[in-house]
């Protein structure tokens, strides 16, 4: 039996007390960490508010395949309605969504900010603040909202056959004026009514400065403070549930402006649209044919020789030097020369300008520029040219 070797004690010992040191220093611990909200949770907000209506056994409607959002409406149901719908909103479906809530229906329902029109809210008798006019003369935005502000006090809120009060926070939005009937309850602060209730026929239309008391977005980029209200916070959850009891089924709208890409321009840009269709009239008028008589097609005009020789010099003369058509044209008469005279082309240069010059009746000066020198400017190439042609027809 061999005995260890002092090296393996010695790291045997190093390994035990290193183990030592490592679990007296640390631990293995657990820790939450915020992910998000993610797959339905975190594209629907009412994800919560539909599980917790499904726990408390309402049924929730669905808008049925061809069908609009406001259409297929079950008799005495709920309707949720957010903002951004006054351009699906024309008479004969806010009549059809009236005559349903006076059958028995309850619709909560979101006021439109100031700046746009809200038929909905004034059939059923509800108004808004007048919009206020800046001081300074700037224009408000289109289609500007209220701004968001952080989650106040709630307000205690009694409904009727409740024995407690329910603390509910509506949210930021458009505040709301008054009504027409006496109000079933409603909430109000300092700023403005953010909350009413009334009957209308044997409905009921309750309409909330906004709908995130019913929402969850799982927002923790805010403060414990400046949390926007949403259905975990005070009495959201049994208000949700106090509304929705005692009737058919709920259906959500969120984001209700279902119209065509031409009904929003008919809306809101109806004044280019005239101006696009009176162009496009004028331009067709001008541009498609007056009825008549067909007229036959002009024959094709045959060129001539000589316009073909007109054209061919115009190109050479647009696109060579004056030295270079010198000297084609040159070429060409010293051709002709040795065809009608080969003796006086086989001459020296001095006798031929001299017999040339004798025959044309010009200096021989004149012909040694022609024949002999290069040709420096267009006005000495036409006067060469000239002579030459002359030549060529006495040859």
């Amino acid at each position: 039996m061999t005995r260890p070797s002092p090296g393996g004690i010695a790291a045997a010992v190093l390994v035990v007390l290193a183990m030592g040191w490592w679990f007296s220093n640390f631990e293995l611990v657990r820790e939450a960490t915020h992910v998000g909200l993610r797959g339905e949770a975190r594209s629907d907000p009412f994800l919560a508010a539909r599980t917790l209506l499904g726990e408390r056994g309402v049924a929730i409607d669905t808008a049925r395949a061809g069908t609009t959002r406001f259409d297929t409406l079950v008799p005495r149901g709920t309707l949720l309605i957010a903002e951004r719908r006054h351009l699906s909103m024309p008479p004969t479906r806010v009549a059809t969504l009236k005559a349903w809530v006076e059958g028995g229906g309850h619709i909560i329902i979101v006021p439109e900010p100031p700046s746009r029109p809200d038929a909905l809210l004034d059939a059923f008798g509800i108004s808004r603040p007048a919009v206020a006019k800046p001081a300074s003369g700037a224009k408000p935005r289109p289609g500007a909202s209220a701004p968001a502000r952080p989650s106040s006090a709630p307000a205690l809120l009694r409904l009727p056959g409740l024995d407690r009060p329910l603390a509910v926070d509506p949210g930021p939005g458009p505040l709301l004026a008054g009504t027409r009937g006496p109000p079933l309850w409603q909430i109000a602060d300092a700023n403005g009514m953010r909350a009413v209730s009334l009957t209308a026929g044997a409905g009921r239309v309750t309409a909330m400065t906004s709908l995130e008391w019913a929402m969850f977005r799982g927002n923790k980029s805010f403060g414990a403070n400046l949390q926007p209200p949403h259905i975990g916070m005070h009495d959201h959850a049994e208000l949700l549930v106090r509304l929705t009891q005692g009737g058919g089924p709920v259906r959500f709208v969120i984001a209700g402006d279902d119209a065509s890409l031409w009904s929003w321009l008919a809306s809101n840009a109806h004044a280019p649209l005239i101006a696009l269709a009176l162009l496009v009239t004028l331009w067709l008028w001008r541009a498609i044919p007056r009825l008549g008589p067909l007229q036959p097609d002009p024959p094709r005009a045959r060129p001539t020789l000589a316009a073909h020789f007109a054209a061919s010099g115009r190109l050479m003369w647009k696109h060579s030097t004056p030295a270079q058509v010198h000297a084609l044209l040159r070429a060409g008469f010293l051709r002709r020369l040795a065809t009608r005279r080969p003796g006086l082309a086989r001459a020296s240069a001095a006798e031929r300008n001299a017999a040339l010059a004798s025959l044309a009746g010009v200096a021989p000066a004149a012909l040694a520029r022609a024949l002999d020198l290069p040709a420096h400017s267009a006005g000495e190439v036409v006067a060469n040219v000239a002579l030459l042609a002359r030549l060529s027809q006495r040859l």
